[in-house]
C-alpha cells in the first residue's frame, strides 16, 4: 500500500524517462515536480502549444512556461515583476529594442529602469533556463521526442534570450548578427530551415551583402567567419578532386549593379577569374570580371579550395553556362563553369589530382 502511494503521488519515481529528464535541468527534486504538476494539469493546452504536427504560438508558450515557473526556487525570485510582465514578455519577443519594448508599455522613471533589468536578468538569464528545464519534462511527461519539438519550441529559450518572434533570428544572433533589425532582415531574405542552413548562406555571402543589412563591416566579416566555422567547405571535408570542382557549375556572387552586369553577362560568355589580394574580409576571394570589370566573386567554398592551387601558379578562367533574373533591380543569379590551366592542370588529363590539405586555405 505504502508503494501504490508513493506512485500515485511521485511518478517520477518509477518513470526513467522523467528522472532522466530532471537530471540534466540543473533544478532540484522539488522545483522539477512542481514543474511536472504543472504540466499534468494544463497538458491539453500545453500539448496544443507544442505537439510535432501543430501550429504553436512562442509567446503563449513562454507566457505559459514563466507562469509555471513562478516560486522555483532557483530562479530566486528573479521573474517577479511589479508591472505588467506578459505585456513587456510580448512586446520583447516581436523584435522589438529593449528602449522600443520599454517605450510601447508608457512607463517613465524609476519603472523603466527596473523594467531595463528585468527584461535582462528575467528574459536575458532565468528564463532561457526554466524554459530549457521545463521542456525536458513536458517532452519527457507527455512522451514527446525532444528532436520532434516545433522549432518555436526547441528554440523558444534563445527566442525569449534575444526577443525574437521566430527561431531562424535567434539563430542570426548566435552567428554574431549584432542587432535584431538586421538579424530579421538577414533570415526574412534568405529563410533559412535549420541554423546550419544559415550558417551555409551566411558563409556563402559577402561582406558586402551583409552589410546592407545594416551590419558594419567589420562585424559583417566576423559574422561571415563564424559562420563558416559552423558550416566547414564541403569540398575539403569531403577531399573532391579537382577535376570534380571544375567539372561542375559554380556561383558568381555578390553581383552588384544588377542592371548594368546583367546587359553584360550573357550564356557562352567569357568571364576571367583572378586571385582579390586586397579583400581583407575574404583571404581565399577570387573575384570574376567581364569586361575587365568586376561583376562579383566566385561563391566562397569555391574560392577557398582554389585559392592555394592559384596562389601556387595554377590559372583559372570561366565561361557563363546561364544567366536567370536580373530584371529590375534584382541581381542576376549567374552560373559559369571553370577551365584551369598551368599548373596542376595535369590532373584533368588522368593524372593524380595533387594532394590538397585539409586546412588549405583556412
Amino acid at each position: 500500500r505504502r508503494a501504490r502511494s508513493i506512485d500515485a503521488d511521485a511518478p517520477e519515481l518509477t518513470d526513467g524517462s522523467i528522472l532522466r529528464a530532471y537530471g540534466c535541468t540543473g533544478l532540484g527534486m522539488q522545483s522539477c515536480s512542481k514543474i511536472r504538476e504543472y504540466v499534468d494539469e494544463n497538458g491539453g493546452v500545453l500539448l496544443g502549444l507544442i505537439k510535432p504536427d501543430g501550429d504553436g504560438n512562442a509567446y503563449e508558450l513562454a507566457r505559459l512556461i514563466m507562469d509555471a515557473l513562478d516560486g522555483i526556487s532557483e530562479m530566486d525570485g528573479e521573474l517577479e515583476y511589479a508591472g505588467d510582465r506578459d505585456s513587456l514578455l510580448e512586446s520583447w519577443m516581436s523584435g522589438s529594442t529593449v528602449n522600443e519594448a520599454l517605450g510601447k508599455s508608457g512607463m517613465e522613471g524609476a519603472d523603466i529602469e527596473r523594467a531595463a533589468k528585468f527584461i535582462g536578468t528575467a528574459f536575458g538569464h532565468y528564463m532561457p533556463w526554466g524554459i530549457s528545464a521545463f521542456m525536458k519534462i513536458a517532452a519527457a511527461r507527455l512522451k514527446i521526442a525532444e528532436d520532434d519539438l516545433p522549432d518555436h519550441a526547441r528554440y523558444l529559450p534563445e527566442m525569449v534570450r534575444h526577443g525574437m518572434p521566430a527561431p531562424e533570428h535567434s539563430w542570426a544572433m548566435r552567428l554574431g548578427i549584432p542587432t535584431k533589425s538586421a538579424a530579421i532582415r538577414v533570415c526574412d531574405r534568405l529563410r533559412p530551415s535549420t541554423p546550419r542552413e544559415l550558417a551555409r548562406m551566411i558563409s556563402e555571402m559577402g561582406v558586402e551583402d551583409l552589410t546592407e543589412h545594416g551590419i558594419g563591416a567589420d562585424t559583417a566579416a566576423d559574422v561571415a567567419q563564424a559562420a563558416r566555422r559552423l558550416h566547414p567547405n564541403p569540398l575539403l571535408r569531403g577531399g573532391r578532386s579537382l577535376e570534380d570542382v571544375v567539372g561542375e557549375p559554380v556561383r558568381i556572387v555578390g553581383i552588384g549593379r544588377p542592371q548594368w552586369y546583367a546587359a553584360r553577362l550573357a550564356a557562352g560568355g567569357d568571364v576571367e577569374i583572378r586571385r582579390d589580394y586586397d579583400d581583407l574580409a575574404d583571404r581565399n576571394a577570387m573575384e570574376a570580371l567581364a569586361g575587365g570589370r568586376r561583376v562579383g566573386y566566385l561563391e566562397r567554398h569555391v574560392a577557398q579550395y582554389l585559392a592555394p592551387l592559384v596562389d601556387a601558379g595554377m590559372s583559372v578562367s570561366a565561361r557563363v553556362a546561364s544567366v536567370e533574373g536580373g530584371g529590375g533591380d534584382g541581381a542576376p543569379r549567374v552560373a559559369v563553369v571553370l577551365s584551369v590551366g598551368g599548373w596542376p592542370a595535369r590532373a584533368q588529363s588522368g593524372q593524380p589530382t595533387p594532394h590538397i590539405p585539409p586546412t588549405a586555405g583556412l
